[in-house]
């Protein structure tokens, strides 16, 4: 059952919102700060209040050779002489799925 927040005091997401842009507040009076911040988007990592872009790159076999990191993913570069296929990129690497 949903009921109205006494004061702005007791619902700090009323006010503004203290996560990080596109993480959902809720407010918790049972939370030190009175508020909870959900997971960080896809693509980043952090507390919800701050959230960091993951480097793709760092992740062992995100791509054969060459990779640049773009903000909340990954592009590689094209295959070296003797080689062929695609050249993927994405949003994300679960660092459990590679290598």
């Amino acid at each position: 059952q949903c009921v109205p927040c006494p004061s702005r005091e007791e619902c700090p997401c009323l006010e503004s919102n203290p996560c990080f842009a596109g993480v959902q507040c809720v407010n918790d009076p049972s939370a030190d700060d009175g508020f909870l911040c959900l997971a960080c988007p896809e693509g980043t990592e952090g507390n919800g209040r701050e959230c960091d872009d993951i480097d793709e790159c760092e992740v062992a076999g995100a791509c054969f050779e060459s990779c640049h990191n773009k903000e909340h993913g990954y592009e590689c570069g094209s295959c070296p002489a003797g080689y062929a296929g695609e050249t993927p990129s994405g949003r994300y690497v679960d660092k459990m799925d590679v290598g």
